[in-house]
């Protein structure tokens, strides 16, 4: 269990949302859905990179999304090798890039800001307290845990058993509340939540909800006053463009304000890596800040 949490976290250095999910329609998807009606052909294919990057097979990528004509004939696996090796050099440079930047901000985030990581929390409950002549430690013993488990293992499994037998019930543990405009309140028990609350402070557990409730209210009252823009973002509020804006701009000062309270931090590891700070001890990072400034540095260009 440990060694897959382990893999978990080192693979979520690269921060992403359905990754492999996404990446391959992205790369094949253009040339299967292209037809005369929207003329990407004519409009589009004039603008693609000259390096391959995309997936074109000659025959719209049909075997992708259709599957092969007849059992036995060849799958052309060699169009593909290529693009997705471009893209994992992509991919390789992000990560890089990503595991530099947590190595320069892991001190100013731990040790001054004592920020609290609380996924974190359940690894290290797991392997605490170990002894070579117990089986398992305290944290397996618990009763109270076990318990907190089993709930949501059995609602899972019967959700999943009435996917394929409609006879087998689902407790309801979601409503909806419908609001002024087009907006519905939710409320429900979602335990992946329900269990990160547990771990986080219970003023941004309040936080978090007031903010959800505020979005809500903005929603509505958009709606309420025909205010709206013409513009489509995909994530996010994708319906209401003025949502993503408040929230991109809450990101940049959010990072703003972080540089500022890290400056003397950011500037030490700077020093240190150009050679200037050497009493700067990096000898408990994974990464040298030398390392980690060429990185991040590299990773991004």
């Amino acid at each position: 269990m440990i060694l897959v949490y382990a893999m978990l976290l080192i693979v979520s250095a690269l921060c992403t949302m359905g990754l492999g999910e996404q990446l391959l329609p992205i790369i094949t998807a253009i040339f299967y859905f292209a037809s005369p009606e929207n003329q990407w052909e004519e409009k589009l294919f004039p603008h693609f990179p000259k390096r391959e990057i995309l997936v074109n097979d000659g025959n719209g990528n049909k075997a992708l999304y259709e599957g092969v004509a007849k059992a036995g004939e060849s799958i052309p696996y060699g169009e593909w090798v290529e693009p997705l090796f471009w893209w994992g050099v992509f991919l390789l440079a992000l990560y890089m890039a990503m595991l530099s930047i947590a190595v320069i901000l892991r001190r100013q985030w731990m040790e001054r800001e004592r920020l609290a990581y609380p996924v974190a929390q359940v690894g290290l409950a797991m392997v605490r307290g170990e002894d070579s002549k117990q089986l398992v430690n305290g944290f397996f013993k618990r009763y109270p845990m076990w318990i907190g488990c089993a709930i949501p293992m059995v609602y899972g499994s019967l959700k999943g058993l009435n996917r394929y037998e409609a006879a087998v019930p689902i407790p309801q543990i979601s409503w909806n509340i419908a609001l002024e405009g087009i907006q519905n309140l939710h409320l429900g028990i979602n335990f992946a939540t329900l269990g990160f609350s547990y771990l986080i402070h219970t003023q941004i557990a309040l936080g978090i909800c007031f903010f959800h409730l505020l979005s809500k209210f903005e929603k509505s009252l958009f709606v309420l006053t025909g205010l709206k823009s013409s513009q489509k973002i995909i994530y996010g509020a994708a319906e209401f463009t003025f949502l993503g804006y408040q929230g991109a701009g809450a990101l940049v000062g959010m990072v703003l304000v972080g540089f500022w309270i890290g400056r003397v931090h950011l500037k030490n590891v700077f020093m240190k890596a150009v050679g200037r700070a050497p009493e700067v001890d990096d000898g408990d990072e994974v990464l040298s800040y030398c390392s980690a400034v060429i990185g991040a540095v590299g990773g991004v260009f």
